[in-house]
């Protein structure tokens, strides 16, 4: 085999040609709505933020990204390095976008900068942005458990996965003229997927720097960005059609649990629906996560929604697939409650 640096140095071509694979993949699904973020993003003021490089089978690895300028950032996910067929392959959103051959140079300035050192390792993530970096050497834990941003090291391609299947499952519970709360709605890429199913999605966290993060990297139209508590949300009652708070509960303090599913049967409308994820604790009985105050079982979920919802249905994540009912290996459980 030749040097890999004969590969690396090869994609840099300008008669490279770029490929698409024919199947449109999860993360091209799930990052369709970019393609209008890149057709208003600015790259000549642009900088790189963080991104990493994630070893996907023999041949394929993955490359994300994050850029921002002055106003705006935006994520890239999904771009294959093929150092045997010496091809970068751009997901069908940059493809499809007006401005390809930007990403494209993007991706030879992050090559040219890592050259081989990826290829040892099975994720090698990178941070240029001096804060940014700063922000996770003092607090890598949080970021490796609870802080998953997706185009970096903190958000791995199989739980990315899981992550989009949960999110569809929220989407096949919505329509195209919902009014859509999610809380907590963390960094913001679920509420800016949702976002595409529904008329209009409110996207609250208690976090400053997660609404701020929303805010720049996800300009849709039809996102408000608010931050407030799940426990006293400043909606009017029975607002939303539908509320999706995925990985919330487990968080709160004990005396405040409560209040949330009060306040989230408060904000629903009488036909509405609370998505709602947690950690399945039957399943996690060796998993220690110091960031949450309590994981429960599906009798005391139950128990907890009951005493508001008429309909209450469970799913949970077989793999990287949603499935009905709890599997016996998730640890995750998803539940749809009705208020009738």
């Amino acid at each position: 085999m030749e040097n890999i640096n004969d590969y690396v140095f090869g994609l840099f071509s300008k008669k490279q040609i770029l490929f698409t694979p024919n199947s449109i993949t999860p993360i091209e699904k799930f990052f369709h709505y970019n393609n209008k973020l890149i057709n208003n993003f600015s790259f000549d003021s642009s900088k790189i933020v963080a991104g990493k490089f994630e070893h996907i089978n023999d041949n394929m690895y993955m490359l994300d990204f994050i850029l921002e300028n002055e106003n705006n950032g935006i994520i890239i996910s999904g771009i294959i390095i093929d150092i045997y067929s010496n091809k970068i392959i751009l997901p069908d959103y940059v493809r499809k976008s007006q401005k390809p051959e930007e990403i494209l140079n993007i991706v030879r300035q992050i090559l040219l900068t890592e050259k081989n050192i990826f290829l040892s390792q099975k994720i090698y993530g990178f941070i240029y942005d001096k804060e940014f970096k700063e922000n996770v050497n003092k607090n890598k834990i949080a970021y490796m458990r609870e802080r998953g941003i997706p185009g970096t090291e903190f958000m791995p391609f199989v739980p990315f996965l899981i992550t989009i299947s949960k999110y569809d499952l929220a989407a096949s519970f919505i329509k195209s003229s919902d009014n859509v709360l999610e809380a907590a709605s963390g960094f913001g890429y679920g509420a800016a997927y949702l976002s595409t199913h529904a008329e209009k999605v409110t996207a609250v966290d208690l976090a400053k720097d997660s609404i701020e993060f929303g805010k720049k990297y996800f300009k849709l139209d039809n996102i408000d960005w608010i931050q407030a508590d799940v426990t006293k949300l400043p909606f009017n009652n029975e607002y939303f059609n539908a509320y999706v708070s995925y990985e919330t509960i487990e968080h709160l303090p004990l005396e405040n649990v409560e209040e949330y599913i009060k306040e989230a049967y408060r904000v629903i409308k009488s036909d509405g629906k609370l998505i709602m994820s947690t950690p399945n604790r039957i399943n996690r009985k060796h998993i220690k996560n110091p960031f949450h105050i309590k994981e429960y079982d599906i009798i005391e979920i139950y128990n907890l929604l009951k005493k508001y919802f008429k309909k209450i249905q469970y799913f949970s994540i077989d793999s990287i697939s949603t499935v009905s009912g709890i599997a016996n290996s998730s640890h995750n459980m998803i539940i749809v409650a009705s208020k009738k």
